[in-house]
């Protein structure tokens, strides 16, 4: 499975990604504020998140952003409640990895 992220449902690089991962047989999921959006449309899963409307003098879609980190992390806080016993490991693995890289630095 594919999991791709784009506000606007249009960034061309998301997109060709998006037909990429199609071509190889993976199923598609997508997480957009555009429910009518070419990433969209070629995703095999919709999850449609709401509009941050951003000012149009911000530099950075900041209300976006948040929508779509809260929502990952409601998504995953289900399958890690519902695949407890498995994630677990995965998780201390992890962990282990992540300090392994910081020593390294």
């Amino acid at each position: 499975m594919g999991f791709l992220i784009s506000n606007s449902g249009e960034k061309q690089e998301v997109i060709n990604l998006a037909l990429l991962a199609k071509e190889q047989g993976t199923t598609v999921v997508c997480m957009t504020s555009k429910a009518h959006s070419t990433l969209a449309t070629v995703a095999d899963v919709l999850l449609h998140t709401a509009d941050g409307g951003e000012a149009p003098l911000r530099s950075s879609a900041t209300n976006s952003l948040l929508i779509q980190l809260y929502t990952v992390d409601v998504l995953f806080s289900a399958y890690a409640t519902k695949h407890y016993d498995k994630i677990l490991g995965q998780l201390e693995q992890t962990k282990t990895t992540v300090q392994i890289i910081e020593q390294n630095d």
